[in-house]
């Protein structure tokens, strides 16, 4: 408790704002702003790989047009994110490009329906993920409060389904698919491609812009994945070995248990990435032994995975929220210090510490001269001004390790553990000269302010309270 406080207390609550104002940890430029165009040998590379990633999903998909999952929507969304719709050429060059292999692919004939298929295809996908990347990045929103984590985690289900509406329509319309074959596709189309936002929008974006990421990815995430593939060996000898007595769902579980653990130890890029190590763990057993009639088992592990991603991106809002209400209820507004409260809770178990190892402990209480005649003949905005000054004047005092606090309307009080009463008075000393250099109010009535200080060390087994009468 003490470690945290004086942590906390140390950063003179410099903590403003949410946390993880963009959603994927602490951006360190305006969130509004967009990186910089491409250039044109990197536009090609991202065409390249939006290429590539199609072709993952090709690779595993069961079906015509659907796959376990869909990468290029979740690097659509990454790419729209970070430099906005100037990349949309780049994003169009991907969807016509493997449009136009994917329905040749599939034997459908070269002709205005596969153009019209395509146009409609590229300008819906970019839409909707383009849409999405700018609700995200939407300043006006998210400067109300509104969480974007909570956006993110609500938006997602959204725009994958209207992608895969979209998607379905376009293929009825175009292609001899019918109505009742594109709802058929349709719970696995959304499913593949929610999994593939929720779980490679955040690599994508470390990939894309690392330097809106306060806290990279950390070198622990490599014995983690070794562990999490060991795991994953087990779970499938287990259900391999079960006889059917055991549902491929205890794959998930198992790797649950330690993201979850993750999420709390390691940065929200770390377990984003850790989170992607595990789908493409499924990938690869769906590629080499394929999906069977386990397809709606396969990617609901996988879903159940990818929801993990959401919690390493909360987990650090929710520190943020323990620390703001900390700060609200430990500290005086006025001069940022602890107050009464929180200060007679830290200092006694300060008090307990220093006692069980023999240690000295010493206090000084700080009162301002002639406070009141500043109140009345200055006004109360100077003697408020005072206070603030005179309290940057005791953190400024403070070393590693000592408490302060604002004590009463006037007084401060200020601990110094395993200090004895002569080194405390130098320090009080040098706090009562720092503070004689402070003036309130403007010539003629400026007033330069004073302070008196007693310094006392305690006794063995006295209190707080005992050593103030």
């Amino acid at each position: 408790m003490i470690e945290f406080v004086l942590k906390v207390f140390q950063t003179k609550w410099e903590l403003e704002g949410p946390l993880v104002s963009c959603g994927f940890n602490i951006p360190t430029r305006p969130i509004a702003e967009v990186a910089a165009l491409p250039s044109p040998v990197r536009s090609v590379l991202y065409v390249c790989v939006w290429v590539g990633l199609w072709f993952l999903a090709q690779v595993l998909g069961y079906a015509p047009h659907v796959s376990l999952w869909y990468p290029p929507s979740a690097f659509s969304l990454a790419l729209f994110f970070v430099h906005g719709w100037k990349v949309a050429p780049i994003v169009w060059s991907g969807c016509m490009t493997t449009g136009l292999v994917s329905n040749l692919w599939h034997g459908d004939a070269v002709g205005w329906p596969l153009f019209g298929l395509i146009i409609v295809y590229t300008l819906g996908h970019s839409a909707v993920y383009g849409g999405f990347a700018a609700i995200l990045r939407h300043r006006r929103v998210f400067d109300h409060g509104v969480d974007r984590v909570g956006v993110f985690l609500l938006a997602a289900p959204v725009a994958c389904a209207l992608a895969t509406a979209l998607g379905l329509c376009n293929l009825a319309t175009f292609t001899d698919v019918t109505g009742a074959q594109a709802l058929e596709m349709a719970p696995a189309w959304f499913i593949g491609d929610l999994i593939a936002v929720n779980t490679l929008t955040i690599p994508f974006l470390y990939l894309l812009d690392g330097g809106r990421f306060d806290r990279p990815a950390e070198p622990r995430l490599l014995l983690w994945g070794a562990v999490l593939i060991m795991l994953f060996v087990a779970a499938l000898v287990l259900v391999e070995h079960s006889g059917g007595r055991l549902s491929s769902s205890i794959v998930a579980y198992l790797l649950l248990l330690p993201l979850v653990w993750c999420v709390h130890r390691l940065s929200p890029v770390s377990v984003a990435l850790l989170v992607t190590w595990v789908e493409l763990l499924f990938v690869a057993q769906a590629g080499l032994f394929g999906i069977g009639d386990s397809l709606f088992s396969c990617q609901g592990a996988m879903l159940a995975v990818s929801a993990v991603t959401y919690f390493g991106l909360q987990v650090p809002n929710l520190e943020h929220e323990r620390l703001r209400l900390f700060r609200l209820a430990s500290t005086d507004e006025l001069t940022g210090l602890l107050n009464r409260r929180a200060f007679v809770e830290t200092c006694t178990a300060e008090i307990a510490r220093t006692a069980r190892r023999g240690g000295r402990l010493s206090l000084a209480l700080a009162d301002l001269d002639h406070f009141k005649a500043i109140n009345d003949e200055l006004g109360h905005a100077e003697g408020d001004r005072a206070l603030r000054q005179a309290a940057e004047r005791v953190m400024m005092a403070l070393r590693g390790g000592d408490l302060a606090g604002r004590w009463g309307g006037e007084e401060f009080l200020l601990a110094f553990p395993d200090t004895d009463r002569a080194t405390a008075a130098h320090v009080a000393e040098r706090l009562r000269a720092e503070i004689a250099t402070v003036t309130v109010g403007a010539e003629p009535t400026r007033r330069w302010l004073g302070v008196s200080i007693g310094v006392a060390e305690l006794r063995p087994g006295e209190s707080l309270h005992e050593a103030l009468r």
